[in-house]
């Protein structure tokens, strides 16, 4: 059930965009190789034992636990600070990175692109028919802009289904920012002259290139959970 996107180019030219209200979706990638159980560890700076994942709120549910579809689909359950998380097995869940109204955050490491990535787990899609279409929104916007100021979307992940009925959370992966641009702020760190200009560059350009493609974005502010990359 997981749909992968391609890798993000070095950088979209916002030019390509210009002439339609969004940049056409990239062509669909072949299929990511299964990854079956036992997955693959992560490497070792990413490595975690269940005493390690435990204290900070993450315990994987044992295989026998899963819902014979979640089993045969070759998910993972995870229990994350009281939330299930069922994704796919190539993903081990590291850390908590955020929780809110919006869902539960999670970086995890990812096997099959062999990088970190940060997984929202969007629960209850379809209980208000404007809330779907915000969410909607969210992944034709994140699938179609891209750019190197811009979260990309890697995969978009759901669990396995018993029914249709029985559908009603989501994941959505992205790109892991290396930094949380709000706590940065926040933080006893003195930023340089350098710094301010770079954080106002990426913003810039973020902006321009969404300018370009006529979409306006509706929360500029660093509490939208902004990331920033490491100068």
């Amino acid at each position: 059930m997981t749909s992968t996107l391609p890798p993000t180019p070095a950088s979209a030219p916002p030019e390509a965009a210009a002439s339609s209200p969004l940049a056409p979706p990239p062509c669909a990638a072949a299929p990511p190789p299964r990854i079956v159980h036992p997955p693959p560890p992560p490497p070792a700076p990413y490595a975690r034992t269940p005493a390690e994942l435990a204290a900070v709120g993450v315990v994987e549910a044992p295989r026998a636990a899963l819902r014979p579809a979640a089993a045969a689909a070759g998910k993972r359950g995870w229990r994350v600070r009281g939330v299930d998380f069922e994704v796919d097995a190539r993903y081990s869940l590291l850390r908590v990175l955020g929780t809110g109204s919006y869902g539960v955050v999670v970086a995890a490491w990812d096997a099959v692109t062999q990088m970190v990535v940060a997984i929202k787990r969007v629960a209850r899609i379809f209980d208000d028919a404007v809330e779907a279409r915000r969410i909607l929104r969210e992944v034709r916007l994140m699938r179609s802009l891209r750019h190197d100021a811009l979260l990309s979307l890697v995969d978009v992940d759901v669990p396995a289904l018993d029914s249709w009925d029985t559908w009603h959370d989501m994941y959505l992966v992205s790109v892991q920012m290396d930094r949380d641009l709000h706590r940065v702020l926040r933080s006893q760190v003195p930023l340089t002259d350098a710094h301010c200009r770079f954080f106002a560059w990426q913003l810039l350009a973020g902006v321009k290139y969404m300018h370009s493609a006529k979409v306006l974005h509706r929360d500029l502010k660093v509490r939208a959970r902004w990331g920033c990359h490491e100068v």
